[in-house]
């Protein structure tokens, strides 16, 4: 694939048991854009020694929106699968 989004969810504790991964895979494509990506800071992005805990999105942006590029799609869209896994 051409490009990866992930989203990392972290439990307030910090507990590493309790984090949920989210990843969107794409393909390049000629003139192909989504507009959730406009309401990211992708320059501004927080590293371990700067901008820590900045909050970079700049709109509300539901998950699905990385899928679907209507709202009304995403947040009409059947709640998907998921696994645990705990392991080493």
């Amino acid at each position: 694939m051409d490009l990866e989004v992930q989203i990392l969810h972290r439990s307030i504790s910090g507990n590493p048991k309790w984090a949920a991964n989210l990843s969107f895979l794409y393909k390049k494509a000629p003139g192909a854009t989504k507009n959730v990506f406009s309401k990211v800071d992708f320059m501004n992005l927080p590293n371990p020694k700067e901008n820590v805990g900045k909050d970079v999105i700049k709109e509300k942006i539901h998950p699905l929106n990385f899928l679907f590029e209507e709202e009304k799609d995403a947040t009409a869209a059947s709640p998907f699968n998921y696994y645990i896994y705990t392991g080493s």
